[in-house]
């Protein structure tokens, strides 16, 4: 039996029979682009049982999450399609696919439409995730994603077609390295709130809005395969973010040319790969690695307020909307960690489970562990919410590690 790696999975009612059918995300770095290890996969439910249909338009990529709405309200279920990255060209722009429901009772269509409808989804990242939303309140779904190397991406529907809308949205300059978002009305005001997890301020690598943290991506040394180059500025001027000895290890010839740690050390990005080569190259950089609470102030106007201090020691990659108190104000619980860094980067391991407090006044109080009772230690990568019996229940999914469940209970939150 073929081991997929599945990132994402999602039961959704794709033929209109009124069961839950299964489509499963599929993704990873392990093989060449184009893999059939990255086919996408539906299964569809036939009285409880689950049966693999193959559809011609269904992706084969490295993707990251599947979101469903029926974005034409045509009264079936839409799919939008995200993608993490093409394996082995990082940092490379991925696609997402948007996969238009045209089912009958007879037969289940999925029709990839993304060049028609959404041409900006073609070549728009390296996406973590998205969600459909009516941002702009004006009745229609549209679509808000992020990623790495990305900027806060916001798609308006305009009559069932999507164009990009950010630069008219948020003010500041929004690349960072993006993990998650939640939306919800958090001030209570009748529109969507969001609530945005990246990278945290607590590690290596540093950004804001005047001084970028850049990545350069081009095959430098001319040996047919491509290299990654990382940038940071001091005082104006942009250094490399590895030294010498990792340097040269993947590109030779910088041996040759700093023989001394000395002279390396005191070049900078243009000294040692020349101008020419990097404005060649594939070029992104962050400006924003803070988490980030966006304030709905209506007219598709948003606020972008940092989360509260303590919350930005660590890397938040799975958010929860909940009441916790139970006070009508919706709270939120946080998780992350980001261990997969190279040898000289030490990992962001300092989350282990965040509350924030809604205050009612359109901001959030941070909760310390000793009063949740939280400890997740380990690489989180989504937050599940259970209500039954009249009990609420938050599962957190880790990353080559145990599934931990806690159970709410409101009287020991203050």
């Amino acid at each position: 039996m073929e081991i997929v790696f599945i990132v994402d999975a999602l039961f959704v009612d794709i033929d209109g029979d009124d069961d839950l059918d299964l489509y499963v995300v599929s993704g990873g770095n392990e093989e060449e682009s184009g893999h059939h290890y990255y086919q996408d996969r539906l299964y569809q439910n036939d009285q409880g049982i689950f049966r693999h249909v193959v559809l011609e338009d269904i992706p084969v990529m490295s993707g990251s999450t599947v979101e469903p709405m029926d974005f034409d309200a045509d009264g079936d279920t839409d799919l939008l399609i995200t993608a993490r990255q093409i394996p082995g060209q990082y940092p490379s722009p991925a696609s997402c696919v948007l996969l238009v429901n045209e089912s009958d009772k007879e037969e289940i269509i999925l029709r990839d439409r993304t060049e028609e409808l959404a041409d900006e989804l073609l070549n728009i990242g390296l996406v973590t995730d998205a969600e459909w939303t009516d941002y702009d309140g004006d009745g229609d779904q549209d679509i808000i994603l992020v990623g790495e190397w990305m900027e806060i991406s916001i798609f308006e529907n305009e009559g069932g077609s999507f164009n990009k809308v950010t630069n008219t949205v948020f003010e500041d300059k929004t690349r960072g390295w993006w993990n998650a978002i939640e939306q919800a009305d958090f001030d209570g005001d009748g529109d969507f709130d969001f609530i945005f997890g990246n990278l945290g301020n607590n590690y290596k690598y540093k950004a804001n809005q005047t001084q970028s943290f850049d990545v350069y991506a081009s095959d430098f040394d001319e040996n047919g395969k491509q290299d990654v180059v990382l940038g940071f500025y001091e005082e104006g001027v942009q250094y490399p973010v590895r030294g010498k000895q990792c340097s040269s290890e993947q590109i030779p010839t910088i041996k040759k040319k700093y023989t001394s740690y000395d002279a390396f050390a005191k070049a900078s990005l243009d000294d040692i790969y020349t101008s020419h080569k990097l404005k060649k190259a594939i070029h992104y950089e962050a400006r924003e690695f803070r988490h980030m609470y966006a304030e709905n102030l209506g007219n598709g106007q948003f606020k972008l307020i940092p989360l509260p201090i303590e919350t930005q020691i660590g890397t938040i990659n799975a958010i929860q909307s909940i009441d916790v108190n139970k006070d009508g104000f919706l709270d939120v619980v946080l998780a992350g960690n980001l261990f997969n860094a190279e040898v000289e980067t030490p990992r962001s391991d300092a989350c282990y489970g965040w509350v924030l407090m809604n205050d009612q006044k359109g901001g959030f109080d941070f909760v310390s562990q000793q009063e949740t009772g939280f400890y997740i230690p380990y690489e989180t990568r989504k937050i599940g919410l259970s209500r039954s019996g009249g009990k609420e229940k938050l599962y957190f999914a880790n990353n080559n590690a145990p599934l931990q469940i806690y159970e709410l209970r409101p009287r020991h939150i203050n």
